[in-house]
């Protein structure tokens, strides 16, 4: 499994990961509860902007993972905008975005084998390792979307989302079948 763990002495490293999880599923799911409307735009953003400054990692770090899923939630919030409204699809996009940047800082801050001895996760092996699959998809499906995004630029082709979606999806699923084998192999039936 690949780690996105960068080396740090902030006080996200040090608190324990079953608080760190906790934090991410309460305040993702509080952002998601909020109403729609521009105070709820606004803390999406600070949010965002808070866990950026909490983790203590350099700026280009963070910043890098927050361009990689910018194009995503720029195309969610704006198939929102256009079937629910402005204020809809900049509060949704705001949400997201903050959601992103928090799962970013959490993996960025915390070892895959914490994660997976977390208080919640040491329940069940096989649940903690669909967290921390899943923690750990967000940076390898956005090196995925720019790989493909690069290598269509290379042939000089120019950018379009239809071009780029289906070899997008390919490679996805193709990555997404290497992982079931990784785990069937680690994950045996216990009988």
């Amino acid at each position: 499994m690949i780690s996105a763990f960068v080396t740090g002495a902030g006080p996200l490293h040090r608190l324990p990961a079953t608080l760190k999880l906790l934090a991410f599923a309460a305040i993702s799911l509080g952002l998601v509860l909020l109403p729609a409307g521009a105070w709820s735009f606004a803390v999406g953003l600070t949010v965002a902007a808070s866990a950026i400054v909490a983790a203590w990692l350099p700026p280009r770090i963070l910043l890098v993972d927050t361009l990689r899923v910018l194009p995503f939630v720029l195309f969610i919030a704006a198939a929102v905008w256009w079937f629910q409204g402005i204020e809809q699809g900049m509060t949704t996009g705001s949400r997201v975005l903050a959601i992103f940047v928090l799962a970013s800082v959490l993996t960025r801050t915390t070892r895959v084998e914490d994660v997976l001895q977390a208080w919640p996760l040491r329940l069940s092996e096989r649940l903690g390792l669909a967290v921390a699959l899943t923690l750990t998809m967000i940076p390898v499906l956005s090196d995925l979307g720019r790989q493909v995004w690069l290598a269509q630029r290379s042939r000089g082709l120019r950018p379009s989302l239809r071009r780029w979606l289906m070899p997008f999806i390919v490679l996805s699923l193709k990555h997404a079948d290497d992982v079931d084998d990784a785990l069937r192999a680690r994950v045996r039936p216990r009988g």
